[in-house]
């Protein structure tokens, strides 16, 4: 299980990459660790005289559960940034909205000091400033499970460090993010409700306040619901979240939660893409090897 509140700081290099035209194009992926792979999803910077260029944009959902994606960034301006923080929003062919990502980046003296309102599990470690022209290539983590390519992208919010004097900001109206995963329990628990034959899905609408914290957990099949409330005491009470953002200000939101009850046995961490209600935070509940009475949380992010 993952502690969100931890970045992980990848070392990426700048690298340069000739224009090209962006497209989009949607390939079955050959790993079987792949549910798909989308190549090149056409993402737009709304924003007048933008800071970078956008020039390829991939995203791909393994079958445990994890969307992550990568991005190309050419600094357009004649000064080199050493920091980089942005909110892509990627959306269906109908327009609406799957996910929001953050994607960010900095130098390893510059980021204890870059302060972006925006949280990321997985953020970027530049190895130096990436000077006028330069591209990077940025990783990032969707801090939700996306069950289907998205069709395009619009980055929704942008923050760049162009040396300690300079620190520029640009956004649409409107622009949020979903609450991110801070923390969850690790500690072994029991379930005493009757539960039905391994694999099996519970999902949960959470509901999650300005502070980040959950108020409500709500079973989606009323059924469920002794099942439900006996997980949320036993593990997932002290979950805490970074707050859904509406315009850099928290605000409550409210998530989907799919947790896959499996046994500890090798292949079994599998999403299939039927349980997934569009994008949703997905967790597997394991049976404990050792003592089939106990069972413990593992986050896909």
């Amino acid at each position: 299980m993952r502690n969100c509140a931890s970045f992980v700081w990848l070392l990426v290099l700048p690298l340069v990459v000739p224009p090209r035209e962006v497209g989009r194009q949607v390939e079955d992926s050959t790993d079987s660790f792949l549910l798909f792979e989308c190549k090149q999803v056409v993402t737009r910077l709304p924003f007048p005289s933008p800071p970078v260029e956008l020039l390829e944009n991939t995203f791909a959902t393994t079958r445990d559960g994890e969307s992550g994606m990568t991005l190309s960034v050419r600094n357009l301006r004649k000064a080199p940034f050493d920091a980089l923080a942005m909110v892509v929003e990627y959306s269906d062919e109908s327009g609406s909205d799957l996910v929001q990502v953050p994607y960010v980046a900095a130098t390893r003296d510059v980021r204890p000091s870059f302060h972006s309102p925006v949280h990321a599990s997985y953020a970027n470690d530049l190895e130096a400033p990436i000077g006028p022209g330069a591209t990077v290539e940025l990783g990032a983590v969707s801090p939700v499970t996306v069950p289907a390519c998205p069709s395009q992208a619009q980055v929704k919010f942008l923050m760049a460090r162009y040396g300690s004097a300079e620190i520029l900001t640009w956004s649409t109206p409107g622009w949020r993010i979903a609450p991110i995963v801070e923390s969850t329990s690790a500690a072994l628990f029991s379930i005493s409700s009757p539960l039905p034959r391994l694999p099996f899905t519970l999902k949960l609408l959470v509901f999650i306040d300005e502070q980040g914290m959950p108020v409500e957990f709500l079973p989606t099949d009323p059924g469920q619901r002794i099942l439900a409330t006996e997980l949320v005491a036993s593990a997932l009470k002290d979950t805490t979240f970074f707050p859904a953002l509406a315009d850099g200000k928290p605000t409550p939101a409210k998530l989907s939660l799919v947790l896959r009850f499996i046994p500890q046995v090798p292949g079994a961490r599998t999403i299939p893409l039927s349980d997934l209600p569009r994008a949703s935070w997905v967790m597997f509940v394991e049976q404990d090897p050792r003592n089939p009475g106990k069972w413990f949380l593992w986050e896909s992010h």
